[in-house]
């Protein structure tokens, strides 16, 4: 007599059967679902955040070529003229690995130097840079031999009475001995009326970088008046604003 169940195996060949497709059926639905999640993480929308220049403080300080301030230095007699040559704007932008994070707009406004004293020599190596974003801005100085160079702190506009810090949302402020002396509606310089003045004061006292330096801002005109105080370059100045003209 034949042992069938030694002919058919000790498994029932039914069972066997209807394990297989499960198993497939298995497989296909967790592929699919993880094609589907990597679909909709594929079609997620970034979450960026845009922060735009304010628009009081660009209409205030957005200087175009074209615009020129001409200072007197009131310790040697000297004069100066400033004068934008570049109007730069972009957008800068920090995010993560899955897109999300900020972007910065920022307008760089830069400012060259030319002596116009007759037989004075011209010092063109000293230029500014205003620095604009979100509603601050900061004030980069290289001086006559471009070693001395001044990243000031962010200054808030509307003016406050203290000073900003990076300007990168959540930043802490610059380790800088900077402080805004004064705020006030309006100051008279040489028969001219400026408004909406803020005077600040910057200040560092290191081997390689001494200086103390006040600035007088206006809405009106931007700095009116500077004393530049740089001992590591001999630079002893207070230029004050004589002519100018804003292109905006």
């Amino acid at each position: 007599m034949l042992n069938i169940r030694a002919h058919y195996g000790t498994g029932s060949p039914w069972t066997e059967l209807s394990e297989k497709p499960n198993r497939l059926i298995m497989k296909n639905i967790l592929l699919s679902v993880a094609i589907i999640l990597l679909l909709l993480n594929a079609c997620k929308k970034p979450n960026i955040t845009h922060y735009t220049i304010n628009a009081d403080l660009k209409a205030a300080f957005n200087y175009q070529v074209g615009t020129y301030w001409i200072y007197r230095d009131s310790i040697g007699g000297g004069i100066d003229s400033f004068y934008v040559t570049k109007n730069q704007s972009g957008t800068s932008s920090v995010l993560d690995h899955n897109g999300d994070g900020y972007t910065n707009e920022g307008i760089a406004v830069y400012i060259s130097e030319q002596n116009i004293s007759p037989g004075l020599a011209d010092t063109a190596n000293e230029y500014w840079e205003y620095h604009y974003q979100s509603s601050m801005f900061n004030m980069n100085y290289f001086s006559l031999n471009k070693t001395l160079v001044q990243l000031f702190p962010l200054i808030d506009y509307p003016f406050q009475s203290t000073l900003s810090g990076s300007g990168a949302p959540g930043a802490p402020p610059y380790p800088q001995n900077g402080n805004v002396i004064s705020i006030s509606n309006s100051y008279t310089l040489n028969g001219n009326t400026f408004t909406n003045v803020a005077v600040v004061n910057h200040i560092a006292n290191a081997p390689a970088l001494q200086y103390n330096d006040v600035f007088y801002i206006s809405q009106s005109a931007g700095i009116f008046k500077m004393r530049l105080n740089h001992p590591l370059d001999s630079v002893y100045r207070v230029w004050e604003l004589q002519r100018w003209k804003i292109v905006k």
